[in-house]
């Protein structure tokens, strides 16, 4: 029984928000979607010296359109990413490491992919040597 006053509390907020903001059922859902409060909607109506405050209808559409526009790039580059993952999993040969390069191994820096005296570990390790 304490959900269903926790939910009519809820209902009763989201109602008063409604009508404080002047918002119809699709501004409802796109505020609770985004998981705006009723609270933060009726602190954030603009008075008349706030000027620069949107009213609250177009700043959730605003808001729910850049959000809109920030996952569906967010979508296109996770899609984008695995595509070049599967085409480059079967076309590009396994790159040699570092730790195989040895003087003796007939393997040149160019057959790893390194620039000779380039690699940021070894010259890491070196300049502690040289310094202690």
């Amino acid at each position: 029984m304490v959900n269903k006053t926790k939910g009519g509390k809820r209902d009763a907020l989201w109602a008063e928000a409604k009508r404080r903001c002047r918002l119809n059922r699709e501004d409802i859902r796109m505020a609770k979607e985004m998981g705006l409060n009723p609270r933060s909607l009726i602190k954030n109506i603009p008075s008349q010296s706030e000027p620069w405050k949107l009213p609250m209808k177009d700043w959730i559409h605003e808001m729910y359109r850049k959000r809109q526009e920030k996952a569906a790039k967010r979508k296109s580059r996770r899609s984008a990413s695995k595509q070049r993952e599967k085409e480059g999993a079967s076309n590009t040969p396994a790159r040699i490491s570092m730790s195989s390069f040895s003087p003796g191994s007939g393997l040149t820096a160019s057959d790893t992919g390194h620039r000779q005296g380039h690699h940021p570990v070894r010259k890491a390790r070196d300049s502690t040597v040289e310094g202690g």
